[in-house]
């Protein structure tokens, strides 16, 4: 889909002030990606996808994990960027952040993504001091019938992705979708660093169209992590530091 610079002033966000306004009448550095947007990049994580989106620093801390941010204080922690997708935070309670390496959505299946470079803390909360991203996924509707991907790479990058869609009833559609990754490169300059890690996600949507306009949306999802990396621990002799391999299995 091509736009010209005029069509593209008048595109309409949710975000940039809890209603809906033309990007041309609010005063704020957004950027809004449509599903259309988000194919042409061709990538298959968010990490990936911000790296073309203006005033974002993206950078890859090692094969699993990236550091994203807006407006500085850019590091794997960082806390001062708040992301909802589908109406839920994305905020990892141990720092306050996102762990981007835990977000491995299926990108086929978004409708858009809005992101908000500048304070928002008035509308969005503590955490969205420099900036808010909204990630909204397709209706289970605008997902009908089969969809199937896979990627393989050196060092068994590979992603595999599936979903089928169907109708429930007149007004009720469903989805059932499973991602999985695996990466086994690594960064040898970096360390410590994740060397290897299996990421997969198996989740269902219904969606189910109400008599008043509205829309009643409920998600389920399982994520289950394995990573295999070293880390280290201080030590009183030189060089002060010592490493050890690490393994570790998360179901969030």
């Amino acid at each position: 889909m091509s736009m010209d610079l005029e069509d593209l002033s008048y595109v309409r966000m949710t975000t940039l002030g809890r209603t809906e306004h033309a990007v041309f009448d609010y005063p704020a550095a957004a950027t809004a990606l449509n599903a259309d947007d988000i194919s042409s990049l061709g990538t298959n994580s968010l990490g990936e996808t911000f790296r073309g989106v203006p005033g974002m620093q993206v950078a890859r801390m090692d094969s699993f994990d990236y550091a994203i941010s807006i407006r500085g204080f850019n590091d794997n922690t960082a806390n001062q960027l708040l992301v909802i997708s589908d109406g839920r935070s994305l905020r990892d309670s141990t720092f306050s952040g996102t762990s981007w390496g835990l977000q491995n959505l299926i990108m086929a299946d978004l409708e858009r993504i809005d992101i908000l470079r500048g304070p928002g803390a008035a509308l969005w909360g503590a955490n969205s001091m420099n900036g808010f991203i909204n990630i909204v996924s397709k209706s289970a509707h605008e997902t009908l019938g089969d969809y199937f991907s896979v990627e393989l790479g050196n060092n068994r990058n590979n992603t595999l992705e599936t979903r089928h869609g169907w109708m429930w009833d007149k007004t009720t559609a469903a989805r059932l979708y499973l991602k999985t990754q695996e990466d086994n490169s690594f960064f040898p300059d970096v360390s410590p660093e994740v060397k290897n890690w299996r990421n997969w996600l198996l989740g269902t949507r219904v969606d189910r169209r109400l008599k008043t306009n509205g829309r009643l949306s409920v998600i389920a999802e399982w994520r289950h992590l394995e990573l295999d990396g070293e880390t280290f621990a201080p030590s009183l002799t030189p060089p002060y530091e010592s490493f050890f391999r690490i393994h570790v299995e998360l179901i969030p």
